[in-house]
């Protein structure tokens, strides 16, 4: 009778564990849409076709994205770049001076940006992981990583951070993920993508 009890208390410890790991997984991931998940629900004005007024769009892209950081273009890299279900608005991501990064819609018709997230590396050794991520292509997009959200793994020379590599116009969002960084070797774990 005693070692039925003793399962039936064991048997809760598990579900509440399972529980309590879930309800994790659920917070993160409400964190991560509400940071990122879909754009500004504003209906954007009637365009007409873009007109580029100098260079690429990536040039104008870093340019106004300058202008509103205040920065240099020289240090800015743009990752990727899509259009959204609005010709007009490009979906961007940026690393920046190799130890930030900056997701942020364009609008090609009034050449303004929007930024939408804007992360930078709290110290020297993040910074060191943030550059060696940013060279990196995404296993799932092909895309350059925009990196952020870097957190040193506990016992290891090793980060894990979560990252963005592209945007999704059929779906009004971005597209992201997790992954781990061993700085001893500059391998990547790829961890998740949603």
């Amino acid at each position: 009778m005693s070692s039925c009890y003793r399962g039936e208390k064991d048997m809760g410890k598990i579900r509440l564990a399972i529980f309590a790991g879930f309800l994790g997984v659920l917070v993160f991931l409400t964190v991560f849409y509400l940071i990122l998940g879909s754009p500004s629900t504003e209906t954007p004005p009637p365009s007409t076709p873009s007109v580029q007024l100098g260079g690429s769009l990536e040039d104008n892209i870093k340019l106004a994205l300058g202008e509103k950081k205040g920065i240099s273009t020289e240090k800015i890299d743009i990752q990727f770049y899509v259009s959204t279900e609005n010709q007009d608005l490009i979906a961007a991501g940026a690393v920046i001076d190799n130890r930030g990064s900056v997701l942020l819609f364009y609008d090609s018709i009034s050449r303004e940006v929007s930024i939408c997230l804007d992360a930078e590396a709290e110290n020297e050794e993040i910074a060191a992981a943030w550059a060696i991520c940013s060279q990196i292509t995404s296993e799932w997009s092909g895309k350059k990583l925009v990196p952020h959200g870097f957190s040193k793994v506990e016992d290891q020379n090793a980060y894990h951070f979560m990252y963005v590599d592209d945007y999704l116009p059929e779906w009004t969002k971005w597209s992201m993920g997790m992954a781990m960084i061993n700085m001893d070797n500059q391998e990547i774990t790829w961890v998740s993508s949603f």
